[in-house]
């Protein structure tokens, strides 16, 4: 597994210190369509992604951050 801080072609922090700003990473949950197909947690899936956004939105309202560079992966192209 490789971290995203080592992933190139990610320095979305550079740009925003070029910028002045102050950079901040955050996570929030996931649910792996992948992992959760085949049992009962697939019918997570659908529901955790206004959970995702949901706690986007509170962290950035929370913390009173002025934008957001967001990356995102699709789990069942990740896996393969």
């Amino acid at each position: 597994m490789q971290h995203l801080a080592d992933a190139p072609g990610t320095g979305g922090e550079k740009g925003v210190a070029a910028a002045q700003g102050t950079p901040r990473e955050f996570c929030t949950i996931t649910v792996t369509d992948g992992i959760a197909m085949g049992h009962g947690g697939m019918k997570a899936s659908l529901p955790s992604r206004e959970c995702i956004a949901d706690s986007v939105e509170l962290t950035m309202r929370g913390h009173g951050y002025d934008a957001l560079v967001g990356l995102a992966v699709a789990t069942s192209r990740s896996l393969a």
